[in-house]
């Protein structure tokens, strides 16, 4: 049985990350290996490790929230690579308990619905959007694309009401 090869899958995660970007895509590279303070956790270093690709684009921004939505491709499979790369730049993704530096961001929130959102959510709001591949028998092109889980839907409808 053939496997997937990376060259041959595409996948597409939807982010909510704390920070506006002054930027509308953004291409993200560099070597991820284990954290030596954490190892439970992954970290951009400069030798070592193994290299990652992600392309970033903002899809919705909401300034008075400070939250962004992004549209995130992967171009390599590093673990955690999404949340390393976004929280590396400054834009942790929200209600992320590893990376997300979310306590120190509270206090920002202004917002009731936005605050009581985020207090209450457990859960990092990413989500596997697209993946696309080539069947491994028939060589057809296989697309599969899902709408935003309840909760980030809920997320994006206290963002747009504010």
């Amino acid at each position: 049985v053939k496997t997937f090869s990376e060259h041959d899958l595409t996948r597409k995660y939807i982010a909510f990350v704390w920070g506006v970007p002054n930027w509308e895509e953004a291409e993200i590279t560099g070597n991820i290996a284990r954290s030596s303070r954490n190892r439970q956790k992954m970290t951009m270093v400069k030798s070592g490790g193994k290299p990652s690709h992600t392309d970033v684009a903002v899809v919705a921004a909401w300034p008075r929230a400070g939250v962004s939505q992004m549209r995130c491709t992967l171009f390599t499979g590093r673990t955690h690579q999404i949340r390393v790369h976004l929280s590396s730049h400054g834009f942790p993704v929200l209600c992320d308990p590893l990376y997300g530096r979310g306590a120190s961001k509270l206090g920002s929130v202004k917002d009731a619905d936005l605050l009581d959102f985020l207090k209450s959510h457990d859960g990092q709001m990413l989500h596997a959007e697209v993946l696309e591949f080539n069947h491994p028998v028939t060589g057809e092109r296989m697309r599969f694309k899902t709408k935003l889980p309840d909760d980030m839907a809920e997320l994006k409808y206290i963002l747009e009401d504010m």
